[in-house]
């Protein structure tokens, strides 16, 4: 049906679900560029890679981030994930939720982050026990 639906061009309009998907990830967006943005200008002093943060409230910054970065860059992706869950819904074949796809999507960032700063920390350190280093790492 879907193959139809594309060979003739027509494309299907979005859904409720879909309206509500798309709404959640553009709150979800704004919501994390306006912490961003206030964690960026408090931290404006410099503060080094980690900006002097543990290592689990810079997950934290992390996770954030990459939502307001990501999110409308994946919602396309999202919305797609999410049709094709309800068509297998509909079908009575076994689906994964949209829910679990975002939150899988997001641990993988959060996976990149924990790596980000663990290379972070050991730049840091390395430039601290360094003078030559810290002097012309940049």
């Amino acid at each position: 049906m879907l193959n139809a639906q594309l060979k003739s061009g027509q494309v299907r309009p979005f859904g409720t679900q879909e309206r509500v998907i798309l709404a959640l990830l553009v709150a979800s967006a704004i919501g994390a560029w306006i912490v961003t943005v206030q964690q960026s200008q408090a931290n404006a002093m410099g503060m080094g890679i980690t900006m002097g943060l543990s290592g689990s409230v810079f997950l934290g910054v992390w996770i954030v981030m990459m939502v307001a970065m990501m999110f409308p860059s994946a919602a396309p992706m999202i919305l797609m994930f999410s049709r094709v869950a309800q068509g297998k819904r509909a079908r009575g074949q076994s689906f994964v939720p949209t829910w679990v796809f975002v939150a899988a999507y997001l641990m993988v960032w959060a996976a990149s982050g924990i790596a980000a700063y663990v290379i972070a920390s050991a730049i840091q350190s390395a430039a601290m026990n360094n003078m030559w280093l810290s002097d012309n790492g940049a």
